[in-house]
Protein backbone atom coordinates (compact mmCIF):
# COMPACT_ATOMS: atom_id res chain seq x y z
CA UNK A 1 0.00 0.00 0.00
CA UNK A 2 2.91 2.11 0.47
CA UNK A 3 3.17 2.79 -3.59
CA UNK A 4 -0.65 4.44 -3.24
CA UNK A 5 -0.15 6.51 -0.35
CA UNK A 6 3.58 7.45 -1.34
CA UNK A 7 2.14 8.49 -4.88
CA UNK A 8 -0.78 10.15 -3.28
CA UNK A 9 1.23 12.46 -0.22
CA UNK A 10 4.01 13.83 -3.68
CA UNK A 11 0.90 14.82 -5.19
CA UNK A 12 -0.19 17.17 -2.17
CA UNK A 13 2.84 18.17 -1.56
CA UNK A 14 3.37 19.71 -5.41
CA UNK A 15 0.37 21.88 -4.17
CA UNK A 16 1.10 25.43 -2.42
CA UNK A 17 0.20 25.30 0.95
CA UNK A 18 0.77 21.51 2.10
CA UNK A 19 -1.51 20.23 4.37
CA UNK A 20 0.21 19.44 7.61
CA UNK A 21 -2.83 19.09 9.78
CA UNK A 22 -4.38 15.97 8.19
CA UNK A 23 -3.44 12.29 9.40
CA UNK A 24 -3.32 9.52 6.67
CA UNK A 25 -2.96 6.36 7.03
CA UNK A 26 -3.93 3.77 4.46
CA UNK A 27 -3.55 -0.50 4.07
CA UNK A 28 -4.23 -2.65 0.93
CA UNK A 29 -5.82 -6.45 1.42
CA UNK A 30 -5.08 -9.09 -1.15
CA UNK A 31 -7.44 -11.44 -1.88
CA UNK A 32 -10.97 -12.35 -4.13
CA UNK A 33 -11.46 -8.59 -4.12
CA UNK A 34 -8.51 -6.46 -3.65
CA UNK A 35 -9.50 -3.60 -1.63
CA UNK A 36 -7.61 -0.03 -0.54
CA UNK A 37 -8.79 1.33 2.29
CA UNK A 38 -7.37 4.83 3.27
CA UNK A 39 -8.14 6.30 7.14
CA UNK A 40 -8.23 9.82 8.00
CA UNK A 41 -8.01 11.98 10.82
CA UNK A 42 -8.87 15.36 10.01
CA UNK A 43 -8.47 17.52 13.84
CA UNK A 44 -11.22 20.10 14.19
CA UNK A 45 -9.32 23.54 13.99
CA UNK A 46 -10.84 26.66 15.26
CA UNK A 47 -9.15 30.02 13.62
CA UNK A 48 -8.61 31.94 16.91
CA UNK A 49 -5.64 33.49 18.70
CA UNK A 50 -5.05 30.34 20.04
CA UNK A 51 -5.25 27.81 17.75
CA UNK A 52 -2.95 29.30 14.63
CA UNK A 53 -3.21 26.17 12.12
CA UNK A 54 -4.48 26.46 8.56
CA UNK A 55 -7.15 24.44 7.55
CA UNK A 56 -5.86 22.62 3.98
CA UNK A 57 -7.60 19.73 3.61
CA UNK A 58 -8.48 18.78 -0.26
CA UNK A 59 -10.17 15.84 -0.47
CA UNK A 60 -9.64 16.03 -4.17
CA UNK A 61 -5.99 14.65 -3.56
CA UNK A 62 -7.32 11.21 -2.24
CA UNK A 63 -7.74 7.84 -4.31
CA UNK A 64 -10.76 7.65 -5.91
CA UNK A 65 -10.48 4.22 -7.71
CA UNK A 66 -13.24 1.58 -7.85
CA UNK A 67 -11.97 -1.08 -5.16
CA UNK A 68 -11.08 2.07 -2.57
CA UNK A 69 -12.81 3.27 0.64
CA UNK A 70 -12.12 6.47 2.44
CA UNK A 71 -12.98 5.97 5.95
CA UNK A 72 -12.50 8.04 9.31
CA UNK A 73 -13.00 11.00 11.56
CA UNK A 74 -13.47 13.91 9.46
CA UNK A 75 -15.04 17.02 11.89
CA UNK A 76 -17.34 17.22 9.38
CA UNK A 77 -21.04 17.25 8.72
CA UNK A 78 -23.44 17.10 6.07
CA UNK A 79 -26.96 15.90 5.59
CA UNK A 80 -25.43 13.43 3.08
CA UNK A 81 -23.83 11.22 6.53
CA UNK A 82 -25.93 13.15 9.08
CA UNK A 83 -29.02 12.65 9.39
CA UNK A 84 -29.33 15.42 12.42
CA UNK A 85 -26.89 17.54 10.61
CA UNK A 86 -29.47 20.47 9.61
CA UNK A 87 -27.23 22.93 8.06
CA UNK A 88 -23.55 21.72 6.57
CA UNK A 89 -20.46 23.24 7.43
CA UNK A 90 -17.89 24.58 4.69
CA UNK A 91 -15.77 21.32 4.99
CA UNK A 92 -18.99 19.49 4.80
CA UNK A 93 -19.31 21.22 2.07
CA UNK A 94 -16.34 20.70 0.00
CA UNK A 95 -16.43 16.83 0.87
CA UNK A 96 -19.62 16.62 -0.91
CA UNK A 97 -18.79 18.84 -3.98
CA UNK A 98 -16.04 16.24 -4.37
CA UNK A 99 -18.14 13.07 -3.98
CA UNK A 100 -20.55 14.60 -6.84
CA UNK A 101 -17.29 15.06 -9.05
CA UNK A 102 -16.04 11.60 -8.49
CA UNK A 103 -19.74 9.81 -8.39
CA UNK A 104 -18.68 8.22 -5.26
CA UNK A 105 -21.54 7.69 -2.18
CA UNK A 106 -21.79 7.47 1.16
CA UNK A 107 -22.11 4.13 3.30
CA UNK A 108 -23.31 5.80 6.83
CA UNK A 109 -27.10 5.69 7.41
CA UNK A 110 -27.61 8.84 9.08
CA UNK A 111 -27.19 7.51 12.86
CA UNK A 112 -25.00 9.35 15.00
CA UNK A 113 -21.12 8.34 15.85
CA UNK A 114 -20.14 10.78 18.34
CA UNK A 115 -21.91 11.79 21.81
CA UNK A 116 -20.89 15.00 23.34
CA UNK A 117 -20.06 14.58 26.76
CA UNK A 118 -20.77 18.23 27.72
CA UNK A 119 -23.61 18.66 26.00
CA UNK A 120 -25.27 15.61 25.40
CA UNK A 121 -26.02 16.19 21.87
CA UNK A 122 -25.16 13.35 19.40
CA UNK A 123 -23.69 14.11 15.83
CA UNK A 124 -21.88 12.05 13.02
CA UNK A 125 -18.25 13.35 12.47
CA UNK A 126 -17.20 10.20 10.85
CA UNK A 127 -18.62 9.00 7.34
CA UNK A 128 -17.01 6.05 4.84
CA UNK A 129 -17.25 6.61 1.14
CA UNK A 130 -17.04 4.56 -1.91
CA UNK A 131 -17.93 3.80 -5.51
CA UNK A 132 -21.81 2.78 -6.27
CA UNK A 133 -20.18 -0.30 -7.27
CA UNK A 134 -18.35 -0.73 -3.92
CA UNK A 135 -21.47 0.30 -2.20
CA UNK A 136 -23.70 -2.47 -3.20
CA UNK A 137 -21.13 -4.94 -1.62
CA UNK A 138 -20.91 -3.20 1.58
CA UNK A 139 -23.11 -3.00 4.76
CA UNK A 140 -22.16 -0.18 7.20
CA UNK A 141 -23.35 -0.05 10.93
CA UNK A 142 -22.05 1.47 14.30
CA UNK A 143 -20.19 -0.94 16.52
CA UNK A 144 -20.28 -1.49 20.61
CA UNK A 145 -19.20 1.27 22.71
CA UNK A 146 -15.21 1.54 23.72
CA UNK A 147 -15.10 4.02 26.55
CA UNK A 148 -14.63 6.30 24.46
CA UNK A 149 -16.84 9.14 22.59
CA UNK A 150 -16.81 8.06 19.46
CA UNK A 151 -18.11 4.69 18.20
CA UNK A 152 -16.59 2.99 15.91
CA UNK A 153 -17.58 2.22 12.46
CA UNK A 154 -17.79 -1.48 10.90
CA UNK A 155 -18.14 -2.19 6.84
CA UNK A 156 -18.65 -5.42 6.17
CA UNK A 157 -17.94 -6.25 2.77
CA UNK A 158 -18.84 -9.05 0.11
CA UNK A 159 -15.71 -10.42 -1.69
CA UNK A 160 -17.23 -13.03 -3.06
CA UNK A 161 -20.13 -15.78 -3.89
CA UNK A 162 -23.83 -15.46 -4.52
CA UNK A 163 -25.04 -12.20 -4.29
CA UNK A 164 -27.21 -11.16 -1.17
CA UNK A 165 -30.68 -11.67 -1.09
CA UNK A 166 -32.67 -8.50 -2.59
CA UNK A 167 -35.03 -7.29 -0.40
CA UNK A 168 -38.06 -5.17 -2.26
CA UNK A 169 -37.63 -1.97 -1.10
CA UNK A 170 -40.52 0.42 -0.17
CA UNK A 171 -41.72 2.98 -3.07
CA UNK A 172 -44.09 5.12 -3.35
CA UNK A 173 -47.50 4.58 -5.01
CA UNK A 174 -48.00 7.61 -7.35
CA UNK A 175 -51.31 6.32 -8.69
CA UNK A 176 -52.78 6.51 -4.74
CA UNK A 177 -51.70 9.60 -3.83
CA UNK A 178 -53.79 12.66 -3.06
CA UNK A 179 -52.37 15.08 -5.23
CA UNK A 180 -54.72 17.96 -3.85
CA UNK A 181 -53.50 17.45 -0.18
CA UNK A 182 -50.17 17.11 -1.76
CA UNK A 183 -50.06 20.38 -3.30
CA UNK A 184 -51.68 21.80 -0.62
CA UNK A 185 -49.13 20.64 1.71
CA UNK A 186 -45.99 21.54 -0.23
CA UNK A 187 -47.70 24.85 -1.13
CA UNK A 188 -48.15 25.83 2.88
CA UNK A 189 -44.46 24.49 3.54
CA UNK A 190 -42.77 26.78 0.72
CA UNK A 191 -44.63 29.60 1.76
CA UNK A 192 -43.29 29.94 5.31
CA UNK A 193 -39.77 32.52 4.87
CA UNK A 194 -36.81 30.47 5.39
CA UNK A 195 -33.36 32.06 6.42
CA UNK A 196 -31.68 34.35 4.23
CA UNK A 197 -28.90 33.50 2.33
CA UNK A 198 -29.09 29.99 2.12
CA UNK A 199 -26.82 27.76 0.42
CA UNK A 200 -28.15 25.67 -2.42
CA UNK A 201 -27.49 22.17 -0.54
CA UNK A 202 -29.43 24.21 2.68
CA UNK A 203 -32.41 25.12 0.13
CA UNK A 204 -32.64 21.41 -1.85
CA UNK A 205 -32.42 20.24 1.95
CA UNK A 206 -35.35 22.32 2.98
CA UNK A 207 -37.10 21.71 -0.76
CA UNK A 208 -36.65 17.67 0.09
CA UNK A 209 -37.80 17.73 3.38
CA UNK A 210 -41.51 19.71 2.47
CA UNK A 211 -41.80 17.06 -0.13
CA UNK A 212 -41.65 14.06 2.48
CA UNK A 213 -43.32 15.93 5.21
CA UNK A 214 -46.24 16.02 2.60
CA UNK A 215 -45.82 12.70 0.84
CA UNK A 216 -46.23 11.35 4.72
CA UNK A 217 -49.59 12.04 5.22
CA UNK A 218 -51.10 9.25 3.23
CA UNK A 219 -48.96 6.42 5.59
CA UNK A 220 -49.91 8.33 8.31
CA UNK A 221 -54.11 8.17 7.02
CA UNK A 222 -53.65 4.38 6.16
CA UNK A 223 -52.07 2.91 9.03
CA UNK A 224 -54.39 5.20 11.63
CA UNK A 225 -57.87 6.02 10.10
CA UNK A 226 -58.01 3.13 7.54
CA UNK A 227 -56.84 0.65 10.12
CA UNK A 228 -60.06 0.51 11.83
CA UNK A 229 -62.47 -2.45 11.93
CA UNK A 230 -65.51 0.44 11.49
CA UNK A 231 -63.88 1.81 8.91
CA UNK A 232 -64.41 -0.91 6.51
CA UNK A 233 -66.97 1.26 4.29
CA UNK A 234 -64.64 3.98 3.79
CA UNK A 235 -61.49 2.30 3.15
CA UNK A 236 -64.05 0.08 0.02
CA UNK A 237 -64.74 3.75 -0.77
CA UNK A 238 -61.21 4.99 -0.95
CA UNK A 239 -60.33 2.48 -3.51
CA UNK A 240 -62.86 2.98 -5.74
CA UNK A 241 -62.00 6.61 -5.36
CA UNK A 242 -58.51 5.49 -6.17
CA UNK A 243 -59.31 3.40 -9.60
CA UNK A 244 -62.00 6.24 -11.02
CA UNK A 245 -65.04 4.13 -10.04
CA UNK A 246 -68.03 5.36 -7.69
CA UNK A 247 -70.72 2.56 -6.74
CA UNK A 248 -73.12 3.45 -9.97
CA UNK A 249 -70.10 3.64 -12.78
CA UNK A 250 -68.27 1.33 -14.73
CA UNK A 251 -64.54 0.54 -14.26
CA UNK A 252 -63.31 0.19 -17.62
CA UNK A 253 -60.60 -2.64 -18.56
CA UNK A 254 -62.37 -5.62 -16.75
CA UNK A 255 -62.26 -8.93 -17.96
CA UNK A 256 -64.48 -12.02 -17.60
CA UNK A 257 -64.57 -15.77 -17.82
CA UNK A 258 -66.46 -17.80 -20.78
CA UNK A 259 -65.28 -21.44 -20.17
CA UNK A 260 -61.69 -21.41 -20.53
CA UNK A 261 -61.74 -18.43 -22.70
CA UNK A 262 -60.87 -14.66 -20.42
CA UNK A 263 -62.89 -12.26 -22.44
CA UNK A 264 -62.17 -8.67 -21.99
CA UNK A 265 -63.42 -6.67 -24.92
CA UNK A 266 -67.05 -5.39 -25.24
CA UNK A 267 -68.20 -7.64 -27.94
CA UNK A 268 -66.54 -10.98 -27.27
CA UNK A 269 -68.25 -10.43 -23.71
CA UNK A 270 -71.90 -9.22 -25.47
CA UNK A 271 -71.90 -12.43 -27.60
CA UNK A 272 -71.38 -14.48 -24.41
CA UNK A 273 -74.46 -12.85 -22.51
CA UNK A 274 -76.24 -13.52 -25.96
CA UNK A 275 -75.17 -17.35 -26.39
CA UNK A 276 -76.46 -17.37 -22.48
CA UNK A 277 -79.77 -15.97 -22.73
CA UNK A 278 -80.41 -17.84 -25.84
CA UNK A 279 -80.30 -21.17 -24.03
CA UNK A 280 -82.14 -20.34 -21.38
CA UNK A 281 -84.99 -18.52 -23.58
CA UNK A 282 -85.05 -20.90 -26.23
CA UNK A 283 -88.57 -22.43 -26.90
CA UNK A 284 -89.70 -25.25 -28.67
CA UNK A 285 -91.63 -24.17 -32.11
CA UNK A 286 -95.41 -25.74 -32.52
CA UNK A 287 -95.98 -25.28 -36.33
CA UNK A 288 -99.22 -25.75 -36.42
CA UNK A 289 -100.23 -23.16 -33.22
CA UNK A 290 -97.45 -21.00 -35.20
CA UNK A 291 -100.26 -21.54 -38.72
CA UNK A 292 -103.24 -20.62 -36.00
CA UNK A 293 -101.71 -17.55 -34.73
CA UNK A 294 -100.95 -16.38 -38.03
CA UNK A 295 -104.58 -17.01 -38.77
CA UNK A 296 -105.66 -14.92 -36.24
CA UNK A 297 -103.84 -12.05 -37.00
CA UNK A 298 -104.81 -11.62 -40.80
CA UNK A 299 -108.53 -12.11 -39.37
CA UNK A 300 -107.78 -9.10 -36.94
CA UNK A 301 -106.28 -6.87 -39.79
CA UNK A 302 -105.76 -4.67 -37.42
CA UNK A 303 -105.60 -1.00 -39.57
CA UNK A 304 -104.77 1.71 -36.83
CA UNK A 305 -102.51 1.07 -33.82
CA UNK A 306 -104.18 2.24 -30.45
CA UNK A 307 -100.51 2.39 -29.48
CA UNK A 308 -98.64 4.94 -32.02
CA UNK A 309 -101.69 5.78 -33.95
CA UNK A 310 -100.08 4.56 -37.16
CA UNK A 311 -97.04 6.64 -36.19
CA UNK A 312 -94.47 4.06 -35.53
CA UNK A 313 -93.12 5.72 -32.93
CA UNK A 314 -92.33 4.62 -29.34
CA UNK A 315 -93.24 1.07 -28.72
CA UNK A 316 -93.96 0.54 -32.45
CA UNK A 317 -90.66 1.91 -33.78
CA UNK A 318 -88.02 -0.30 -35.82
CA UNK A 319 -86.01 -2.60 -33.29
CA UNK A 320 -83.05 -2.00 -33.56
CA UNK A 321 -79.44 -2.83 -31.34
CA UNK A 322 -80.23 0.13 -29.13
Amino acid sequence: MSDVLDRMLARIREKPGVDDTTEICGVRILGPLELDLINIYRPPIRPDESDERQDLFDPTHLPSGDSTIVAGDLNAHHPLWDADCDEADEVGERIATWLDSIGWTTLNDGRPTFTSYRSGGQTAPDAAFCSPSLARRTKWSIGPDLGRDHLPMLLEIRTGGAPPKMIRKTRWSFKKADWLAFQEECEAAFAEAGPEHESVQELATRFHRALEEASRQFREYVSTTLNKHQSLGRVHKTLKMWEGASDDQHRAAESMEDGDRTLVSDRDKANAFNRTYATVSKQVRDRKVDRDTKTRLKASNVKTCHECWGRKSGYCSPFSEE
